[in-house]
C-alpha cells in the first residue's frame, strides 16, 4: 500500500506526463517545484517552465482585452461604473462591481506584473485542481477579496 507522499507523488508525475508537449517524454523532475528536464531524440532537454494551462491562458487574453478595451473607451462615462467604488457599491446597488474590477488595471505595469504572478502560480493551481475547480477557486476568491476591501472602506467611512 502507497503511503499519502508516495500517492501524491506518483499522482503529480502521472500528470506531468499527460501535460508534457507532444514528442517529450518527462525524466526527471517529478516534485512541481523543480526543474523539468525531457528527453528528445536529440537527448535530454532543459524547458524553463511548462506549456500554459487553458484557464489561464483565457484569463490572461481576457484582462489583456479588458486593458486594451479600457485604453479606447478611456473617455466613455460608462466605464466609471466597472471599477469598484465604495460607498456606491452598497448604496447604489453596483453588485457587479465585485466581478468587474478583477479584470481592470491602472496601468501596463499592473498588468503586466499581475498577468506574471497568474502565470506563475495559477498554472501551478489549475493543474493542481483542474480547470473548472480553479476558475471557481479565481473568481470567488476575486469576488470575496473585492467585498472584502469594500466591507472595511465602508466600515471605515470612506
Amino acid at each position: 500500500m502507497l503511503s499519502g507522499l508516495q500517492h501524491w507523488e506518483n499522482r503529480v508525475f502521472h500528470r506531468r506526463i499527460k501535460s508534457a508537449p507532444s514528442g517529450f517524454r518527462l525524466i526527471a523532475g517529478v516534485f512541481k517545484n523543480m526543474p523539468t528536464y525531457y528527453y528528445t531524440s536529440s537527448g535530454p532537454e532543459y524547458r524553463f517552465g511548462r506549456a500554459w494551462t487553458p484557464i489561464v491562458k483565457k484569463l490572461i487574453v481576457v484582462n489583456v482585452a479588458v486593458f486594451l478595451l479600457q485604453i479606447v473607451l478611456a473617455k466613455n462615462p460608462l466605464l466609471a461604473l466597472l471599477p469598484l467604488q465604495v460607498p456606491e457599491v452598497f448604496i447604489q446597488m453596483r453588485a457587479w462591481q465585485f466581478f468587474t474590477y478583477m479584470f481592470l488595471h491602472a496601468g501596463f505595469w499592473h498588468l503586466a506584473f499581475n498577468m506574471f504572478a497568474l502565470w506563475m502560480f495559477g498554472c501551478e493551481v489549475e493543474e493542481a485542481m483542474g480547470a473548472r475547480r480553479f476558475l471557481w477557486y479565481y473568481l470567488l476568491t476575486g469576488i470575496g477579496a473585492g467585498a472584502g476591501v469594500a466591507a472595511v472602506g465602508f466600515l471605515a467611512g470612506e
